[in-house]
């Protein structure tokens, strides 16, 4: 018998399940945090059941191989949780690679609603970014098999670690797993939305749209004057754009006429481009006005963010749902942001934001120059941004539509 969905406003027993990596952090952990939190918050009751990738050798290489296609220890200790908790629906986020697709077929075994949420494009694409060569690449959407993630060994370059994945993805689909055993999954974009339908993988109706959020009160209102500072917020990985940042600051740095007016570029966050992209400066970054703070503390950032003029987003892959947009427009601050993917879905040009072509460092470098120069708009746009955020993306509004998404009531 087919579960009954509707909005509702009794409290409820939520299991949320997610496949942490330590090593790496992350939007996606920040999300899975918050929504428990704001879950909680709203009287409803969660209960974690989380597991932890280690990456320290070839055992742990194994473990998290042999748990990739069917985990039986996940399996079993999903059934017993929900015998002993009686949820009202297990909320996934991922379950790659130890708790694995086996914990779907638990919840369905328990007669209990499934929900994921779709944080990258996994079941489509073997790394889960639709990233190849430093580009886009959708070459396996719309395959039942997907050889060429193999042919190009997509996942971190290894031939058996991409077999593995390929493989993952076809026998899940040829038993209905991701069709039979979920009942509904949540996009973050309508973008988002359009790839898993296409692709053939999800169907339409199963897929519903419901964004990420912040909850404003962890910071202090947006400042009404900025500094003359733009900012990037984010990991240093090669999707992220990082190095097509500093040659784009670089050179709008040289080109204009007074050096961008005395504004400065605030990296914010570590990773292994960091080197590279000092290095592009010379070694002396301070001398084109930029400056790399490393990690720093949530509340840190957030008040670096919010005195910002604005925001550089130069990913050159199909952003989920990044987390930093909505710390922006949460803080009054508009994005200049590549033209690709899920952004297309979230900034309105000239109203929150401007967008160049995707790994064109000098359309971004003519960007920074004209926001430089165009002091008056960039802060209307940024009043615009502190609108969409309160319109949008809060907590209250959050909460409401993921509920919606939920069971109407426990099916014991």
């Amino acid at each position: 018998m087919p579960f009954e969905w509707a909005l509702v406003e009794t409290k409820m027993k939520i299991i949320i399940v997610h496949n942490y990596y330590p090593m790496l952090g992350g939007g996606e952990d920040s999300v899975v945090a918050e929504e428990r939190a704001m879950l909680e918050q709203s009287g409803h009751t969660v209960v974690p059941f989380f597991m932890f990738t280690k990456e320290r050798g070839i055992t742990d290489f194994v473990i998290s191989a042999i748990s990739l296609l069917w985990n039986p220890v996940a399996y079993h200790r999903i059934r017993k949780i929900i015998q002993l908790e009686k949820p009202d629906v297990v909320h996934f986020h991922n379950t790659f690679p130890l708790i694995s697709p086996s914990a779907y077929w638990a919840c369905k075994k328990e007669r209990v609603p499934v929900v994921q949420t779709l944080h990258n494009y996994r079941l489509i694409c073997a790394n889960g970014l639709f990233l190849r060569n430093g580009s886009v690449c959708e070459k396996c959407s719309g395959k039942i098999f997907a050889w060429p993630a193999i042919r190009y060994r997509c996942y971190r370059e290894s031939l058996p670690g991409s077999c593995m994945l390929v493989m993952l993805q076809w026998i899940h689909r040829v038993f209905g797993t991701w069709r039979n055993k979920v009942d509904r999954y949540i996009a973050l974009t309508d973008f988002a939305k359009s790839r898993f339908v296409n692709s053939g993988v999800l169907p339409d109706e199963k897929v519903l749209v419901k964004p990420n959020f912040i909850d404003d009160s962890i910071f202090e209102q947006p400042v009404s004057k900025k500094k003359k500072q733009a900012v990037f917020v984010g990991r240093l990985w090669p999707e992220k754009g990082s190095l097509l940042l500093v040659e784009a600051w670089m050179q709008a740095f040289s080109t204009s006429d007074d050096e961008l007016a005395g504004y400065e570029l605030l990296i914010i966050g570590d990773g292994p481009e960091r080197q590279k992209a000092e290095a592009l400066c010379g070694g002396c970054p301070e001398r084109y006005s930029i400056y790399f703070t490393g990690a720093l503390p949530r509340q840190k950032v957030m008040e670096e963010l919010s005195c910002s003029s604005f925001l550089l987003l130069p990913s050159i892959w199909y952003e989920g749902f990044p987390m930093t947009i909505l710390e922006g427009f949460a803080c009054g601050v508009p994005v200049i942001s590549a033209q690709l993917g899920s952004m297309l879905s979230i900034i309105d040009e000239y109203k929150t934001g401007l967008f160049f072509e995707a790994g064109d460092a000098v359309r971004l470098a003519d960007r920074i120059i004209w926001a430089v120069e165009h002091e008056h708009e960039v802060s209307e746009m940024g009043k615009n941004a502190r609108a969409q955020y309160k319109k949008k993306y809060t907590l209250q509004t959050n909460v409401a539509q993921l509920v919606d998404i939920y069971p109407a009531e426990a099916k014991y």
